[in-house]
Protein backbone atom coordinates (compact mmCIF):
# COMPACT_ATOMS: atom_id res chain seq x y z
CA UNK A 1 0.00 0.00 0.00
CA UNK A 2 1.35 3.54 -1.04
CA UNK A 3 1.48 6.03 1.63
CA UNK A 4 -1.14 7.49 0.59
CA UNK A 5 -3.61 4.88 -0.07
CA UNK A 6 -2.71 4.59 3.53
CA UNK A 7 -3.83 7.51 4.73
CA UNK A 8 -7.40 7.66 2.05
CA UNK A 9 -7.66 4.52 3.83
CA UNK A 10 -7.68 6.26 7.43
CA UNK A 11 -10.00 8.75 6.41
CA UNK A 12 -12.56 6.05 5.19
CA UNK A 13 -12.05 4.77 8.78
CA UNK A 14 -12.98 8.01 10.34
CA UNK A 15 -16.22 8.27 7.95
CA UNK A 16 -17.47 5.20 8.72
CA UNK A 17 -16.56 5.56 13.03
CA UNK A 18 -14.04 3.15 12.98
CA UNK A 19 -11.51 4.48 15.39
CA UNK A 20 -9.87 0.71 16.44
CA UNK A 21 -8.80 0.76 12.57
CA UNK A 22 -6.63 4.50 12.51
CA UNK A 23 -5.54 3.20 15.65
CA UNK A 24 -3.83 0.14 14.23
CA UNK A 25 -1.97 2.29 11.49
CA UNK A 26 -0.17 4.16 13.89
CA UNK A 27 3.77 3.27 15.48
CA UNK A 28 3.69 2.48 19.28
CA UNK A 29 5.48 5.52 19.16
CA UNK A 30 3.06 8.23 17.67
CA UNK A 31 3.40 11.56 17.88
CA UNK A 32 0.20 13.05 17.49
CA UNK A 33 -0.49 16.77 17.67
CA UNK A 34 -3.76 18.91 17.51
CA UNK A 35 -2.49 22.74 18.75
CA UNK A 36 -5.24 24.91 20.34
CA UNK A 37 -6.54 26.22 24.15
CA UNK A 38 -8.16 23.70 26.51
CA UNK A 39 -11.53 24.47 25.81
CA UNK A 40 -11.43 22.18 22.13
CA UNK A 41 -11.64 18.98 23.79
CA UNK A 42 -9.33 17.13 21.20
CA UNK A 43 -6.37 19.16 21.19
CA UNK A 44 -3.23 18.43 22.60
CA UNK A 45 -0.15 16.59 21.96
CA UNK A 46 -0.14 12.73 22.50
CA UNK A 47 1.84 9.57 21.95
CA UNK A 48 0.95 6.15 21.47
CA UNK A 49 -1.97 4.81 20.39
CA UNK A 50 -3.96 4.59 23.95
CA UNK A 51 -3.33 8.69 24.47
CA UNK A 52 -4.64 9.25 20.45
CA UNK A 53 -7.36 7.35 21.50
CA UNK A 54 -8.60 10.14 23.80
CA UNK A 55 -8.23 12.51 20.33
CA UNK A 56 -10.84 10.30 18.88
CA UNK A 57 -12.95 10.10 22.48
CA UNK A 58 -12.36 14.59 22.45
CA UNK A 59 -14.25 14.55 18.96
CA UNK A 60 -16.78 12.70 20.03
CA UNK A 61 -18.00 15.68 21.51
CA UNK A 62 -19.41 16.90 18.00
CA UNK A 63 -22.15 15.75 15.93
CA UNK A 64 -22.72 15.80 11.96
CA UNK A 65 -18.81 15.86 11.32
CA UNK A 66 -17.57 16.11 7.89
CA UNK A 67 -14.25 15.71 6.99
CA UNK A 68 -13.95 16.71 3.05
CA UNK A 69 -10.32 16.40 2.19
CA UNK A 70 -10.01 18.10 -0.87
CA UNK A 71 -5.69 17.95 -1.93
CA UNK A 72 -3.63 15.02 -1.27
CA UNK A 73 0.30 15.51 -1.33
CA UNK A 74 3.04 12.69 -0.81
CA UNK A 75 6.58 13.69 -0.97
CA UNK A 76 9.14 11.34 0.37
CA UNK A 77 7.60 9.56 3.70
CA UNK A 78 5.38 12.43 4.25
CA UNK A 79 1.59 12.79 3.18
CA UNK A 80 0.14 16.12 3.24
CA UNK A 81 -3.62 17.09 3.19
CA UNK A 82 -6.10 20.30 3.17
CA UNK A 83 -9.92 20.37 3.59
CA UNK A 84 -12.59 21.23 5.56
CA UNK A 85 -14.02 20.12 8.53
CA UNK A 86 -17.33 20.74 9.59
CA UNK A 87 -19.76 19.60 12.34
CA UNK A 88 -22.21 20.44 15.46
CA UNK A 89 -20.77 21.10 18.77
CA UNK A 90 -23.26 18.29 20.81
CA UNK A 91 -23.48 20.94 24.47
CA UNK A 92 -24.10 23.89 22.91
CA UNK A 93 -25.65 23.46 18.90
CA UNK A 94 -23.01 25.53 17.74
CA UNK A 95 -21.90 25.14 14.01
CA UNK A 96 -18.07 25.14 12.86
CA UNK A 97 -16.92 24.95 9.44
CA UNK A 98 -12.55 25.38 9.09
CA UNK A 99 -9.97 24.59 6.97
CA UNK A 100 -7.34 21.88 7.85
CA UNK A 101 -4.26 21.15 6.75
CA UNK A 102 -3.26 17.54 8.25
CA UNK A 103 0.39 16.61 8.25
CA UNK A 104 1.37 12.54 8.76
CA UNK A 105 4.60 11.29 8.37
CA UNK A 106 5.29 7.49 7.90
CA UNK A 107 7.37 4.65 9.11
CA UNK A 108 7.63 1.26 7.69
CA UNK A 109 4.04 1.53 6.72
CA UNK A 110 2.27 3.25 9.80
CA UNK A 111 1.83 6.70 10.92
CA UNK A 112 4.60 7.65 13.25
CA UNK A 113 3.95 11.56 13.04
CA UNK A 114 0.77 13.44 12.79
CA UNK A 115 0.18 17.31 13.08
CA UNK A 116 -3.07 19.14 12.47
CA UNK A 117 -3.56 22.42 11.87
CA UNK A 118 -6.92 24.18 12.29
CA UNK A 119 -8.46 27.27 12.54
CA UNK A 120 -8.50 27.28 16.59
CA UNK A 121 -9.75 31.09 17.12
CA UNK A 122 -13.49 29.42 15.35
CA UNK A 123 -13.34 26.21 17.31
CA UNK A 124 -12.62 27.95 20.53
CA UNK A 125 -15.35 29.96 19.39
CA UNK A 126 -17.99 27.06 18.82
CA UNK A 127 -16.93 25.38 21.76
CA UNK A 128 -17.79 27.82 24.08
CA UNK A 129 -14.40 29.56 25.37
Amino acid sequence: MTNTALIEDMYAAFRRGDIPHILATLTDDVEWTCEGPDAIPYTGRRTGPAQVLGFFQGLGGNDHMELDVETIIEQNNIVATTGRFKGVVRNNGRRFDTFFGHFFTLRDGKVCRFVDLIDTAALAQAHDA
